[in-house]
């Protein structure tokens, strides 16, 4: 949850903020400005937007897949956390 392509970046302070109207892209001739301009528009056909689009939502699923195997695994593994733990991540 923390990699870039989710909350340590996209979702909580770029791309999610950009999207939202919460600031104006920097005018510049950066690449970067250009792809916050981009995302600003809303264009999700332009390159690098569909790449980190696809970036979030395969990381997404990878972290519920990896959560859902965490979550099969624990069964009948109760003895192996404190009970309080166990119940918690649950």
């Amino acid at each position: 949850m923390t990699d870039n392509a989710l909350y340590g970046k996209e979702l909580s302070w770029y791309a999610i903020e950009i999207l939202g109207h919460q600031f104006n892209p920097v005018t510049s001739n950066s690449s970067n400005s250009r792809e916050m301009q981009e995302y600003e528009k809303f264009n999700y056909d332009h390159t690098q937007i569909f790449s980190d689009i696809e970036n979030i939502w395969a990381k997404a699923y990878s972290v519920i897949a990896n959560a859902n195997e965490a979550l099969t695994n624990m069964e009948g593994q109760e003895s192996s956390l404190n009970e309080v733990y166990y119940h918690v991540i649950k």
